[in-house]
């Protein structure tokens, strides 16, 4: 069964999460992590995204997100892939 669709408006709060496949780690150190949250900093200039909370757990993040624009279904796209990004630039992967 299909989860209902997201309700976007401006000034809406989302919890935006993701995890590693099969509980894996997608943060292989601390590096990895500082990089993955000046990705999301550029996102959030980028977007006008307000991000009012974080946690970065080794195999899953949460995201407290405010989109005054009322755009959030793009960090279905851009959050997630960072660590993807980030392995393809520097040519390291997370675990």
């Amino acid at each position: 069964m299909a989860r209902k669709g997201r309700v976007e408006f401006a000034g809406a709060i989302y919890q935006v999460l993701d995890r590693g496949d099969r509980r894996e780690a997608i943060f292989a150190d601390d590096q990895d992590r500082l990089t993955f949250l000046r990705t999301l900093g550029q996102v959030c200039w980028r977007t006008g995204w307000r991000l009012h909370a974080y946690v970065l757990m080794s195999n899953h993040y949460h995201f407290l997100l405010e989109t005054p624009g009322g755009q959030p279904g793009s960090a279905d796209e851009m959050v997630p892939r960072a660590p993807t990004r980030y392995a393809s630039t520097t040519g390291r992967h997370c675990m």
